[in-house]
């Protein structure tokens, strides 16, 4: 394209149903809202890849909670679910990129973050295990106290 022309508006480029999907998420809707799904119907698929998981059954699990992830984005659970059937999997990077959503959806929860040093210190990371700690404790002190997640932190200290 020359310096002369001018993009063409998104409108002119997309059919009336990515117009629409366009439309929805940029207002703050997800991918279940285009679709037309409810809450019930995302939280079901929720369920069963949560039953697969408590039997570990967690190739099974996993595309249940990917498309709890994708319909829901903005479901923190759904992520974590998805980086803990993950991390059982010994699919550490995917496990991290997981906790990650989570994290961005849930800033409050120091969880995520612990979650993603021990996936770290799985790979041998240390620095970045050390960093995600450091992050869970940031969350821990900016928000409510949670002594379960400070004792986790610390136990995964003398690891590095």
């Amino acid at each position: 394209m020359s310096d002369n022309q001018a993009a063409e508006p998104a409108e002119e480029i997309l059919t009336p149903g990515q117009a629409r999907a366009f439309q929805v998420i940029a207002d703050g809707g997800t991918l279940k809202d285009v679709r037309g799904l409810s809450d019930k119907d995302i939280e079901a698929i929720y369920a069963v890849g949560f039953n697969f998981y408590n039997q570990a059954k967690y190739e099974q699990a996993e595309p249940m909670f990917q498309f709890a992830c994708m319909y829901a984005h903005d479901q923190a659970r759904y992520w974590m679910a998805l980086g803990n059937c993950r991390q059982m999997v010994k699919n550490y990077q995917g496990a991290i990129d997981a906790y990650g959503f989570a994290y961005i959806q849930d800033i409050t929860n120091p969880w995520s973050a612990i979650q993603a040093s021990i996936c770290y210190l799985a790979l041998q990371n240390k620095e970045f295990a050390a960093q995600s700690l450091d992050l869970a404790e940031k969350t821990i002190a900016n928000n409510k106290p949670d002594e379960t997640a400070k004792q986790r932190i610390a136990a995964l200290r003398h690891a590095l």
